[in-house]
């Protein structure tokens, strides 16, 4: 099966770009992580950059794994939602490895993702988390089942 990833791209570009009540109302959590549409190659890597926000800090103001592994998830699965709209989505898991914290002085992060391997029914993707000076956060590798409705 072959994806038109700039058409993908595109998909997911209007949904970064919607107002933001809209958004809060139809995707909460891309609202709340303020994601920004970057780019989405031929080769399809998607690329969202995510403000660093004051209360995804933790206690020693780094940004709390947690939520960069939200933002990794959110990419998979916008990604997901384009690639086999119509269909039903779900994890079956996510591994996120840390590399280095994202400190008080960052303000941005940037996760790439990838499609590794297409299935019918399992797609695997892949993610790496980048700061301001283009070090490596964290990587991320995931599977995800596409539930038929039909």
């Amino acid at each position: 099966m072959k994806f038109n990833y700039f058409d993908v791209g595109n998909k997911i570009k209007e949904v970064c770009g919607l107002d933001r009540e809209v958004l809060k109302g139809i995707h909460p959590v891309l609202h709340w992580l303020q994601a920004e549409f970057v780019d989405c190659t031929e080769e399809g890597k998607l690329t969202l950059a995510y403000p660093v926000l004051e209360c995804q800090r933790n206690g020693l103001f780094a940004m709390q794994g947690g939520i960069i592994t939200t933002c990794i998830d959110n990419n998979y699965g916008l990604f997901m939602q384009e690639l086999h709209y119509g269909n039903d989505i779900v994890s079956i898991n996510i591994t996120t490895h840390f590399h280095n914290e994202v400190t008080k002085d960052k303000s941005k992060i940037w996760v790439i993702s990838r499609v590794v391997k297409r299935g019918k029914r399992v797609m695997h993707l892949a993610a790496e988390v980048f700061d301001e000076n283009k070090d490596l956060i964290a990587s991320s590798s995931g599977n995800f089942m596409i539930i038929d409705r039909a």
